[in-house]
């Protein structure tokens, strides 16, 4: 079987629901660039954990929240080529390491830049695929909107 060199139309729309599912009501905490052509977004999903507050009858009927903890996805496009979402872990092998782009002494980039300016700590409310194109738009609160093409 051959290897396919790019995501179809029909393979953007399967991801972009996904990614809806994945990513809609999550903050994007940062956007590195690695390279040229790679972009990562990092986005933290807040998570609410439950948690028994003891061990009698009253404390088990009753749990508390222990407030909104976050886990961090990075969203890494190749621009062109692919795109995929993957849970930052310390337990999980991590298919393209971000520790260059955070730990470089190297400024990011401009165009990094402007996207951190218009993207940083925005929320995102929508993940589409534009038409029936390989296009995927990202649409945060502040109705700043992300156009990615695969």
């Amino acid at each position: 079987m051959k290897k396919k060199k790019q995501l179809s139309s029909f393979d953007i729309l399967v991801l972009s629901n996904e990614l809806r599912e994945m990513l809609v009501g999550s903050f994007i905490y940062k956007v590195y660039q690695p390279t040229r052509h790679d972009l990562i977004i990092r986005c933290n999903v807040p998570v609410n954990d439950l948690v028994d507050s003891g061990d009698n009858k009253e404390s088990k009927r009753t749990k508390s929240v222990t407030g909104p903890r976050y886990r961090q996805i990075n969203l890494t496009i190749k621009v062109g080529k692919y795109i995929y979402a993957e849970e930052k872990d310390k337990h999980s092998k991590v298919l393209v390491s971000t520790d260059s782009a955070t730990t470089s002494d190297a400024p990011p980039g401009s165009f990094a830049m402007l996207l951190r300016k218009h993207l940083r700590n925005a929320k995102i409310t929508d993940i589409s695929q534009h038409e029936f194109d390989r296009i995927i738009n990202i649409v945060s609160e502040n109705s700043e909107k992300l156009k990615i093409e695969v």
